[in-house]
């Protein structure tokens, strides 16, 4: 008896210890398939879309990053996906905030058998990018005249 107590009481401790927040309980996700016209609707059919729109609101106070989105079979095979590199075209949704990404070119695929969207995320920074100044120089006039003025000043006597 002592031993179950013991096993009972470590396993909940273990199970309490190892539970995390996931990003994914902080994200509404809503998409929609886009049409010939370029048109984003819910009575857009699949067959007559050339694309699928994602619509993520983050309910978190950290910032989120996209790693992939994805259209889905229902037996849960990926039909098309696409990587969002932290490099070219990374994808952060700020704190409480919201975005929209889009999958394109689906017009050779077929898409009536896809019954779910998916995506990849964690909790992470946007990470900050320094800009870059020009150091070219300004010329200001009242400060620093040029040889050409400096010698007409001499000439005419100002």
């Amino acid at each position: 008896m002592k031993r179950f107590l013991i096993i009972l009481v470590m396993l909940s401790w273990c199970s309490v210890g190892v539970a995390e927040e996931d990003c994914d309980d902080f994200i509404d996700l809503k998409w929609l398939w886009v049409g010939k016209n370029l048109e984003v609707s819910e009575n857009v059919e699949a067959s007559e879309a050339v694309g699928a729109k994602y619509i993520f609101k983050s309910t978190s106070k950290k910032s989120i990053r996209i790693h992939r989105i994805n259209l889905k079979t229902a037996e849960k095979d990926v039909v098309v996906e696409e990587k969002f590199d932290l490099s070219i075209n990374s994808l952060y949704i700020p704190p409480y905030g919201k975005t929209n990404a889009y999958l394109t070119n689906l017009r050779k695929l077929n898409l009536d058998v896809v019954k779910f969207a998916g995506y990849a995320c964690t909790f992470e920074e946007k990470p900050i990018t320094k800009k870059k100044k020009n150091k070219t120089k300004s010329k200001s006039n009242s400060s620093e005249k040029s040889g050409v003025k400096k010698l007409l000043e001499k000439i005419i006597g100002n």
